[in-house]
């Protein structure tokens, strides 16, 4: 890949956006990729496995950014930041595990890494743990699909409003239309653990699967 390139992941019923990058080397950083990483809400770093040295590669890419006050951060808590220095949620990507040495090198890698970041190995030409990975994709995104009902008429579950867990009803509302915000009386719910068209009020917190009716 020459300049960022962008495509769509499908996941179930949602698209996820993915932009391919230039790969970052010792002589090369493209600066345009900076904001890209600094404004993206998970980062994928993909390691080659057939490479004679890949944890060097690996090494070399965390270093380079942490020059630029980017640190590439798992799943440890209370990570040290320097002043300027930004933290990016990072799932540590192993990729042509189907080929010779990828087993060794990255048995390599999880035992420095396993503990601190999530990782996955997969084979994009084999289609191999790509599955597996798009699930944790979207866990680590920390988003929920709910999904609205207009009182009378059946629920479509082909277009669901994307929020960030921990949002609420009115957060929902917001997305849809600011007028549907400002004039919300209540809502009524239905999803997992909730009485079937369960009156809420506005601050009602989401989980993934809900469907809500809007009553203004």
């Amino acid at each position: 890949t020459q300049k960022p390139l962008a495509g769509m992941m499908p996941y179930e019923n949602i698209q996820i956006q993915l932009i391919d990058t230039p790969p970052i080397t010792h002589d090369f950083l493209e600066s345009g990729m900076l904001g890209l990483i600094r404004n993206s809400d998970l980062v994928w770093l993909v390691i080659n496995l057939s490479l004679d040295d890949p944890l060097a590669e690996l090494e070399m890419v965390k270093k380079r950014l942490e020059e630029k006050k980017i640190r590439l951060c798992g799943d440890e808590k209370g990570v040290a930041l320097q002043v300027g220095e930004i933290c990016k949620k990072t799932m540590i990507l192993g990729n042509k595990n189907d080929l010779e040495n990828a087993a060794e090198n990255w048995e390599v890698i999880k035992e420095l890494y396993s503990t601190s970041f999530s990782l996955y190995s997969v084979s994009a030409e084999k289609k191999q743990g790509l599955e597996e990975l798009k699930r944790e994709t979207f866990e680590k995104l920390e988003i929920l699909r709910v999904y609205t009902k207009i009182p009378g008429k059946p629920l479509d579950y082909t277009d669901p409003v994307i929020l960030k867990k921990g949002q609420k009803v009115l957060d929902a509302a917001f997305i849809i239309h600011k007028d549907f915000a400002h004039n919300l009386k209540y809502a009524r719910i239905w999803g997992k653990g909730k009485y079937e068209g369960q009156m809420v009020h506005r601050d009602q917190v989401l989980t993934d699967g809900d469907v809500i009716e809007f009553h203004l």
